[in-house]
C-alpha cells in the first residue's frame, strides 16, 4: 500500500468515525487480521532472509501500522467531540 493510498484508507475511515460502534469492531477486525499477517510475513522473513521476503513483511507491518492508527483515530475523534 502506498502512501496515497493509506491517505485514502485514512480519509474514508475518517468519515466512518461518525457511524455507530460497529465501526470499532470492524476496525478491531482489521487490526488483528493485518498484525497476524505481518506476523506471518515476519516469520517467513527470519526462515528465509531475502530482500524480497524483508520486502513483504514491511509492506505487511506497514498495512497493520495503518489499521492501527485507524483505530486510534476513533478515539480521538470521540475526545475531540467531548
Amino acid at each position: 500500500m502506498t502512501m496515497n493510498q493509506n491517505d485514502t484508507v485514512k480519509r474514508r475511515i475518517g468519515r466512518l468515525t461518525r457511524q455507530p460502534g460497529w465501526v470499532f469492531d470492524e476496525l478491531s477486525f482489521v487490526r488483528r487480521e493485518a498484525q497476524s499477517l505481518a506476523e506471518q510475513a515476519y516469520e517467513a522473513w527470519i526462515a528465509h532472509p531475502t530482500r524480497e521476503s524483508y520486502a513483504v513483511f514491511r509492506a505487511a507491518q506497514d498495512r497493520a501500522d495503518a489499521a492501527q492508527d485507524a483505530l486510534a483515530s476513533l478515539f480521538d475523534g470521540a475526545a475531540e467531540a467531548a
